[in-house]
């Protein structure tokens, strides 16, 4: 499966040293290749998704458009 990741780096020492990588909406970041291998991308895309699949009806702590604000 091809994810349109760019690989910065040039130099591979080992497993544990950071590779700096960008993905496909440009985000420049660091990995090491185990978290790679073991599915994890780029942080901010993640926060980003996150945000975005739990939020107002998404969300587990949703009560139907409740406010906080009281109406008198």
């Amino acid at each position: 499966m091809k994810e349109n990741y760019t690989l910065i780096s040039t130099e591979y020492k080992n497993a544990r040293s950071p590779l700096e990588c960008k993905c496909p909406k440009g985000h420049v970041y660091k990995t090491r290749w185990y978290n790679w291998k073991t599915g994890y991308r780029c942080n901010e895309c993640a926060n980003i998704n996150y945000s975005i699949n739990f939020s107002g009806e998404n969300s587990p702590t949703w009560k139907g458009g409740l406010s906080l604000h009281i109406i008198s």
